[in-house]
């Protein structure tokens, strides 16, 4: 064999075991890319939850949402078991710790607190009975949380 054809089989047998390489790792890398897109959905699946047990008490109740901090949700396991949490994953896309606790407005847009905000004032018709996430941060689409 001549030098030449050394170098060149060396070449594309390098050139192969770079592109095993490559479709082995290329899943591996995807995999952080995926949890983050599950956490993602998780929280607004959660959220979407509640929204539906917030629609069901307001049908039940003559069309008026509860005035409290979403406790009645829960009460007797009626409309859920608990609140599902929100930040099940807590790391630098999810930046608030795991909760699912409710923060109270009466009118506003909320503030940054990571739990659910709930907007309970009947004297504020137009914003009472909106539940969003209370959170500025964006999402992986660059989206503030606060606007799901």
């Amino acid at each position: 064999m001549t030098a030449k054809l050394k170098k060149f089989i060396t070449g594309i047998v390098l050139l192969a075991v770079i592109v095993a390489a490559w479709l082995f790792l290329r899943p591996i890398l995807d995999i952080g890319r995926s949890i983050r897109n599950d956490s993602r959905v998780s929280n607004k699946g959660n959220l979407s939850s509640v929204r539906s047990a917030l629609q069901i008490y307001y049908g039940d109740n003559e069309g008026r949402f509860p005035t409290d901090d979403l406790s009645c949700l829960t009460k007797d396991n009626k409309y859920l078991p608990e609140l599902p949490p929100l930040w099940v994953k807590y790391d630098r896309d999810h930046p608030h710790p795991q909760t699912n606790e409710v923060v109270v407005y009466s009118s506003g847009s909320g503030g940054d607190t990571g739990k659910y905000a709930y907007m309970n004032d009947p004297a504020y018709p137009a914003q009472w009975g909106n539940l969003f996430v209370d959170c500025t941060h964006p999402d992986n689409g660059k989206m503030p949380w606060s606007t799901f």
